[in-house]
């Protein structure tokens, strides 16, 4: 396993319930090895989410992004989750080829009327992120309407593995 992107989230914020999020991730130089998983921080209030994706920015114009449709990052195998005050949350492996030149592009939905939309984060230089009230975007390539929250991320950390094989196979020796 290697890291692919890790950054020290302390800031809190609140108040995201209802909104898309796009975060674009200052990552060049590293590839990824097949596989992509990512790691959410919650603030004070808690975090809850309807679905989150993991797209390359490619030649697009931040916030859209050139995967089409972005990569849909699961929680134990469910869409979206809900944690806990000051709790973290680990993605399930997702299969992304990313270049060293590419830069990745995480998208949130969160809840809708919901009463956790909070999440930890802190300032990067060679971050951005843009949001939108009223969206769900998790699997737009290309959007319209977003504003910028400046130069801040909310991920803590993304990793990425070799993408393990499908099966085992057989080899019988004589001895």
């Amino acid at each position: 396993m290697t890291t692919f992107y890790s950054h020290s989230v302390s800031i809190d914020a609140t108040s995201w319930e209802g909104r898309s999020l796009r975060q674009l991730l200052p990552v060049t130089g590293v590839a990824s090895l097949g596989q992509i998983r990512v790691t959410f921080s919650a603030g004070s209030g808690g975090m809850q989410i309807d679905h989150a994706s993991i797209a390359i920015l490619g030649g697009a114009a931040f916030p859209n992004v050139t995967t089409d449709p972005p990569v849909v990052l699961a929680f134990s195998g469910n869409a979206g989750f809900n944690i806990a005050a000051s709790a973290t949350i680990v993605s399930d492996w997702a299969t992304l080829a990313v270049q060293t030149t590419d830069q990745l592009a995480i998208i949130i939905d969160f809840t809708a009327g919901g009463t956790k939309g909070t999440f930890l984060y802190d300032a990067d230089v060679g971050a951005a992120t843009q949001y939108k009230v009223g969206d769900s975007s998790y699997q737009s390539a290309t959007v319209t309407g977003y504003g910028s929250s400046g130069a801040v991320t909310v991920i803590s950390l993304v990793e990425t593995q070799v993408t393990p094989s499908s099966g085992f196979v057989f080899q019988p020796f004589a001895i």
